[in-house]
């Protein structure tokens, strides 16, 4: 079923920027907004509409039809008031899902009061990203969904190398769960391609082989600590 949800990224700085382009690379419906001409002749032709404006006029964003959106996305850089107020502006437009950009806790807790339904901070999250998948040499990749649990990127330790996955019962002795494999597949001279697998319980691990598994983020380090 495709996605009908029009999507308004609000501030087109890197972060803002990727959103628009991610989103449109997916083949979802995109209005990238900017007061600056000069960044959005850049993008207009790379999602789906751009529109210069002031995201803190109300009558600006209302004659693009933002008031009709269903997500919006705001990632202003400069001056927390015009995150605040451009937040506040969709809020009561009744937009069912506002998704902002924060700079601080403090930023953070503002946003949450005024209407915003989910804050990232990509700066922390990108840190506790690293942070989780330099903690231990296997991992290779951690995204915490949740407060304390991650999607991990893992790749196969030696002890299990071999064996089953009902073998290595990596549920009962690791507390993890193993939801997909990724492998490297190809012919000796082509360039290898990715490919991802939901593995049975009769799957034999393998030495190449990286193992997306979901757990907390301290059952996941220890696992890759093997």
């Amino acid at each position: 079923m495709s996605d009908k949800r029009q999507f308004v990224v609000i501030g087109m700085g890197r972060f803002g920027r990727q959103v628009a382009l991610t989103l449109t690379k997916r083949g979802l419906s995109v209005l990238a907004i900017d007061k600056d001409r000069t960044i959005i002749e850049d993008i207009k032709d790379e999602v789906s509409h751009a529109a210069i404006a002031d995201s803190t006029e109300e009558d600006s964003l209302k004659a693009l039809g933002v008031n009709e959106f269903d997500v919006a996305i705001v990632s202003i850089g400069e001056g927390l008031e015009n995150n605040i107020l451009t937040t506040a502006i969709l809020k009561n437009f009744g937009i069912n899902e506002i998704i902002v950009r924060s700079t601080s806790k403090l930023h953070e807790n503002i946003l949450w009061r005024i209407g915003a339904t989910k804050v990232i901070m990509p700066e922390e999250d990108m840190g506790r990203r690293i942070a989780n998948s330099i903690a231990a040499e296997s991992i290779i990749d951690n995204i915490e969904f949740s407060e304390g649990y991650s999607i991990a990127q893992v790749k196969s330790p030696a002890n299990i190398q071999g064996k089953s996955l009902i073998d290595a019962n990596l549920r009962a002795k690791y507390n993890i769960n193993v939801v997909a494999i990724k492998k490297l597949e190809g012919e000796e001279n082509e360039e290898p391609r990715e490919k991802i697998i939901v593995p049975g319980s009769d799957y034999i691990l393998k030495e190449d082989d990286i193992l997306i598994v979901v757990g907390t983020n301290d059952d996941i380090n220890n696992f890759g600590s093997m």
